[in-house]
């Protein structure tokens, strides 16, 4: 999946799905506009 479609999908998510973005996206591809997206989400 590209991050373009990452990030509309995160908007969409619960905080524990969030949650499993943020920890695989951050030991597979590390890509900084899907980890500000999630954690973006985690904070509202």
């Amino acid at each position: 999946m590209n991050a373009r479609l990452i990030v509309a999908a995160v908007k969409k998510l619960d905080p524990d799905a969030c949650r499993e973005v943020e920890r695989y996206e951050s030991t597979h591809k590390n890509r900084t506009t899907v980890l500000r997206a999630v954690r973006r989400r985690l904070a509202a």
